[in-house]
């Protein structure tokens, strides 16, 4: 089972985003979280959507394929398409401090996280997406995210700025996103 932390996170989101390293040791991880999600939505939040999966650190192995074989035959839909693909890159980029469409525009990682942002706003999941940051017009966090990595800010920006949305939300301050979502400062 997750820890309560974790349990409460998922109690005050709408919807959710897995990442998982393809590699057999990951499976087990995301079953419970999955499962964990699916007895939220029957209990303590049903407005939480499916998960959405996606397979990150994706090489050319045959064990990564065999772990993607697993995950598609498992989870089926809720796999995303695009697969995040292993790439120092992004290592150089974090650090450097530097998202990876700044760091290293043209590289394949960065392509994957754009092909990642699109099949978001494809599935649904955002209404309304451009590469102009616009009005944020969903407190979904795919939208915040989808929106944010396509401006070009990090992992750990994305994470803030989403955190930060739940403790608005959480103590009252504010019922709603900034109506421009930007990167939060570092």
């Amino acid at each position: 089972s997750l820890s309560y932390l974790s349990v409460g996170a998922l109690m005050a989101v709408r919807e959710v985003i897995i990442p998982v390293e393809a590699h057999s040791i990951a499976l087990p991880g995301v079953a419970a979280v999955v499962r964990e999600v699916g007895r939220l939505q029957s209990t303590l939040n049903p407005l939480l959507r499916n998960p959405l999966i996606v397979a990150c650190r994706v090489n050319r192995t045959l064990h990564a394929r065999k772990v993607l074989e697993d995950l598609d035959r498992t989870y089926g839909w809720r796999l995303a398409r695009a697969k995040i693909r292993e790439s120092i890159r992004l290592a150089e980029a974090e650090a450097a401090r530097l998202p990876i469409t700044a760091f290293a525009p043209e590289s394949g990682a960065c392509d994957d996280y754009r092909l990642l942002a699109g099949e978001l706003v494809e599935r649904g999941e955002v209404e309304e997406i451009s590469r102009r940051i616009g009005p944020v017009e969903s407190e979904d966090a795919s939208a915040v995210f989808a929106k944010l990595a396509l401006n070009g800010c990090n992992g750990e920006k994305v994470r803030r700025a989403v955190w930060h949305r739940t403790q608005w939300h959480r103590v009252g301050r504010a019922s709603r996103l900034p109506r421009r979502a930007s990167c939060p400062p570092d």
